[in-house]
């Protein structure tokens, strides 16, 4: 009996070996939910050959949610302070918010693939330290800086 996950590998597999007979297509890339099951077993069978490489796309809802399970377990550590904890969970969604405001301000600007993949890096390493009251690197799109009474929980 199989798992769950190699059910859902062999699918994918059988879709992707068929394709060409099917479609007439070759899938350059799978859009994946972080399961990196698929991928290996793709990169193992090689559907296309070994001079054809899958790649995988993270979809951008399951980062999203990962990102905020991750920051909801740091409102368990006791190491940091309560006001920090609370401010996580007080704004979890607006923090969800900040990366997808960022990557929809870097996906239509004009720049090239190799700025915004660095700029949107630096705002999404940034966007922790905006929300919790901290804009000394925020990028103008994205804010204006403190607002009146506005407490910086990171100094």
């Amino acid at each position: 009996k199989k798992t769950s996950t190699a059910m859902e590998a062999d699918s994918n597999l059988d879709g992707f070996t068929h394709s060409l007979s099917m479609h007439g297509l070759k899938y350059n890339k799978l859009i994946s939910d972080g399961d990196s099951s698929i991928t290996k077993r793709l990169n193992e069978v090689l559907p296309y050959g070994s001079d054809f490489k899958v790649k995988k796309i993270e979809c951008r809802n399951h980062l999203l949610r990962n990102y905020c399970t991750k920051l909801m377990a740091l409102t368990k550590r006791t190491d940091y302070p309560l006001t920090v904890r609370k401010c996580i969970v007080k704004n979890i969604i607006r923090f969800r918010s900040d990366i997808t405001k960022a990557t929809d301000y870097h996906l239509n600007n004009g720049s090239s693939i190799q700025q915004k993949t660095a700029e949107l890096r630096r705002d999404i390493s940034n966007s922790v330290y905006h929300r919790l009251g901290e804009h000394k690197n925020c990028a103008e799109y994205f804010c204006s800086g403190s607002k009146l009474g506005e407490i910086n929980l990171v100094s």
